[in-house]
């Protein structure tokens, strides 16, 4: 006997064919689902303990979250009408004093709030760089069962920290070491830049290594407003892209976030090398 059978849902499968069934039932024994088909034909082949009726309900696969911040959780609402700079320089100040307390609470209400709308899976912008803060969205997300890349933010050039690089990648690979597979594998660790503009070729290249080492993307902000590629040149001599190209990070493990001010030569090269993006539009 199963454990749960979901009844006349309509179920969205998202399996090759992409197929609907508008009058569907999903059998779940312990933690897999074990049949997904007409209600007439599964409730019959699968009896179970407790039985759902999801009349009027869509059953679907657990959507993503591409980009989330998580310190934003507890003071969202309160910037309307900031500005993007002003609003962004105070999310930075958020970030540099973060406590491990203060990430672990952002964390949760974040975990409660994507697992309330849908969210199974969330890709975590790195808001910390030492290890005691970083690891706490990985704790929140994987003991609320939910599935998450996290990261902490390495920056050695323009950052929030007088930490040197390598003692910025020190807590990096800490996190890497003991958070990377937790959770029965749904919590994988991404060591990222936190801006191209903001960390060294060197760093980059480092960072390259260690995820082609461990076999992880890397999740960065890249052409977020459009000045951050007329800036670039005459600071680092390369545009982002070019940076991030130099740095061996342009390629297919790449998830680039926002890219909204790139331009139509910046998508070609984009696509050329096999990144994704995440498109945050506001």
């Amino acid at each position: 006997m199963d454990d749960i059978l979901i009844t006349h849902a309509t179920v969205a499968t998202v399996d090759s064919s992409n197929r609907i069934l508008w009058d569907g039932a999903i059998a779940i024994r312990g933690r897999e689902i074990v049949a997904i088909g007409p209600t007439e034909v599964v409730s019959v082949e699968h009896p179970a303990r407790e039985v759902i009726d999801a009349r009027g309900m869509v059953a679907l696969p657990g959507l993503v979250n591409g980009h989330i911040h998580m310190l934003t959780a507890l003071y969202k609402g309160t910037m309307c009408g900031f500005g993007f700079e002003k609003t962004a320089c105070e999310d930075m100040t958020m970030c540099a004093n973060a406590t491990p307390d203060f990430m672990l609470a952002a964390s949760q209400l974040s975990a409660v709030e994507m697992l309330r709308s849908g969210i199974t899976l969330a890709n975590v912008a790195g808001d910390a760089i030492a290890f005691e803060v970083a690891r706490q969205p990985a704790e929140a997300l994987g003991q609320a069962g939910m599935k998450a890349f996290v990261q902490t933010m390495v920056a050695d050039m323009f950052g929030l920290t007088d930490l040197s690089a390598d003692a910025q990648l020190t807590e990096a690979e800490m996190l890497l070491r003991e958070y990377h597979g937790k959770f029965e594998g749904r919590i994988r660790v991404v060591p990222s830049p936190g801006e191209a503009l903001a960390t060294s070729l060197k760093t980059m290249r480092r960072l390259a290594a260690l995820a082609e080492r461990e076999n992880v993307i890397e999740h960065i902000h890249v052409f977020p407003r459009w000045p951050m590629g007329a800036f670039s040149w005459p600071v680092r001599g390369h545009s982002p892209l070019g940076l991030l190209k130099a740095g061996g990070l342009l390629n297919e493990r790449l998830v680039a976030v926002h890219f909204l001010a790139a331009t139509r030569s910046d998508i070609a090269a984009l696509a050329r090398a096999g990144a994704s993006v995440v498109h945050c539009p506001s």
